[in-house]
């Protein structure tokens, strides 16, 4: 950012699994996410050989968390729902990060973003200048996250984001619910996503994604892997791990 001398630039949600995973190795995730039902559904998937097409797709997505996000004061990210309506935790390793929430029920105000299924048009971190006029009809969580503390985003939830320092880094990770309302979230917006496919192979991916959330209710209880709530955090590879029904984990 110095080095380009443009406080705008804004290194958003870079995978580190993908382009630097030896780093991604060092990250710990707090025992609070231990539970991803995105890895469990993955591990079904790949033991599925109906699943093959989609599986590649499906591999994406799973290994693309955790990511990263470095930029200058007043960076911003835009009013958003995650990607498939996960939810997601997000620590800070420095500087400080302004949250605008807005709870699920509370969305239809924020006017979609035709062009971005779950982009939306209102200005979260301001209400001068709106082009939505419901937005103000929202209720919003706002709040200030600093270095070394977490946050969590529920599934569904409109949020935008101000970086509030020279320097801020930090990183996310996307998650489903290991619950059946959390699976069935997951499960509705890939139905959705599959009809809306524009492509076979996006068809192939949201409709088996739709169909591995129905595996994973029925086998629910084999993929549940043990924690170990004494410690504070788990290693990023035994997280991994919890994705497959025949390893505990930690």
């Amino acid at each position: 950012i110095e080095d380009q001398g443009n406080q705008n630039i804004y290194l958003h949600d870079w995978s580190l699994t993908k382009d630097c995973p030896m780093f991604a190795k060092e990250i710990k995730i707090p025992k609070y996410f231990s539970r991803d039902a995105l890895q469990e559904m993955y591990a079904l998937i790949r033991e599925n050989a109906s699943f093959n097409e989609a599986a590649s797709h499906f591999d994406l997505y799973a290994n693309y968390w955790p990511s990263l996000f470095v930029g200058g004061n007043n960076t911003t990210s835009n009013a958003h729902a995650d990607w498939c309506d996960t939810s997601a935790w997000m620590g800070i390793f420095e500087g400080r990060k302004e949250w605008v929430i807005v709870p699920p029920s509370h969305t239809q105000y924020l006017c979609k973003d035709p062009r971005h299924g779950n982009n939306f048009l209102a200005n979260l971190l301001s209400e001068e200048n709106d082009v939505c006029d419901s937005a103000h009809l929202a209720v919003r969580y706002k709040g200030i996250v600093n270095k070394g503390e977490y946050l969590y985003v529920p599934a569904q939830s409109g949020h935008a984001v101000r970086n509030m320092d020279d320097l801020n880094i930090a990183v996310a990770f996307n998650f489903v619910e290991p619950t059946i309302s959390g699976i069935n979230v997951f499960s509705a917006r890939a139905r959705k996503m599959s009809v809306l496919a524009s492509t076979d192979s996006s068809f192939i991916f949201y409709n088996a994604l739709s169909k591995a959330a129905e595996i994973w209710k029925e086998k629910e209880n084999e993929v549940r892997p043990t924690i170990n709530w004494n410690s504070d955090h788990i290693a990023y590879e035994d997280f991994k791990l919890t994705g497959r029904p025949d390893v505990d984990g930690v």
